[in-house]
């Protein structure tokens, strides 16, 4: 009886548990929101937030632009950076 009782409670705190951090991420829906209203903000500056976009991807690496906003570590460019 006692065994039974044990299973029951983990069973109902991990499906708790599981609740809560289910509630506590972010859903994809508003971090879709918060790179449209980003963008909408940077549209003034495509090649600005092209940059700001590389250094948070490969953060403390050179970059190089090989044209058309394709910013990339200078070791992986294949434009004339490179």
């Amino acid at each position: 009886m006692k065994t039974h009782r044990i299973r029951t409670f983990t069973l109902c705190s991990g499906i708790a548990i599981g609740l809560a951090m289910l509630a506590l991420s972010p859903s994809p829906l508003v971090a879709q929101t918060h790179d449209r209203h980003q963008a909408h903000h940077s549209s003034q500056d495509p090649e600005a937030y092209a940059m700001r976009n590389a250094q948070r991807s490969w953060p403390n690496r050179p970059l190089c632009d090989d044209g058309g906003y394709r910013i990339v570590p200078c070791d992986l460019s294949r434009g004339k950076g490179g």
